[in-house]
This record gives C-alpha cells, structure tokens and sequence, in this order.
C-alpha cells in the first residue's frame, strides 16, 4: 500500500502544481474498463493540459518542465506501477486538463458488494 501511496501524492502533487490557479481541485473517478472489467482510478486537474511535445517525453526519466523538478516522479511512479502488475497512463488535452489513469489488474469480483 506504501507504493500505492506514493504514486498517489505524487500525481497529486503534480496536479495541485499544474491546476488552474483560480479553482485548484482535483478530481478522483474509479471505475472498471469495458470489457477487461480492469478496475481504474482516474486523478484528474483542471490545468491548461500538456502540448504533444510534453505528453511524449512525461515518463522519460529526467525530463521536467520545472526549474526544481528532478524529472523522476512520473518516471518512478509509472515504474512503481508496473512492479505491482498495474499501469498508469495518460490522457490530456491541450487546453482542457490532465488525466492520469491507474489501472489495476483484473480481479473478478462482485460489484454489487463494493461499499460506496
């Protein structure tokens, strides 16, 4: 659960810096995957997105837009990941915002006794 929580704060972290100034918030959406039934957490900003020439280097290691970032968050967090079976992606719009999407491995279960 530790690399859990450190992939979480980190795209939250990441987030809170690149979200819209006036209205800070981030928003969590989890769900399943159509078919796959994958359960999904989606940590969501509402920042002004990332050009294509960003979105194609975000998980390179050392790669950073800050004057003060290391480049290693993203890197290790999509890292941590896939040491635990599960994978993080990205979707952002330019203009719109920033969508990082965990996906976890299918586990069959029983959606009607998840506690809401």
């Amino acid at each position: 659960a530790s690399q859990l929580h450190q992939v979480l704060w980190n795209l939250c972290e990441n987030a809170l810096r690149y979200n819209s100034k006036q209205d800070p918030i981030i928003t969590f959406e989890c769900d399943f995957h159509g078919e796959s039934q994958r359960p999904y957490i989606d940590i969501i900003d509402r920042g002004v997105g990332m050009s294509d020439d960003v979105k194609g280097q975000i998980f390179e290691p050392f790669f950073t837009t800050e004057p003060q970032g290391s480049g290693l968050g993203l890197y290790l967090a999509r890292e941590l990941c896939e040491a635990n079976q599960a994978t993080l992606g990205l979707l952002s719009t330019s203009g719109q915002g920033t969508t990082f999407r965990l996906s976890f491995t299918y586990m069959p279960i029983d959606k009607q006794n998840i506690l809401v």
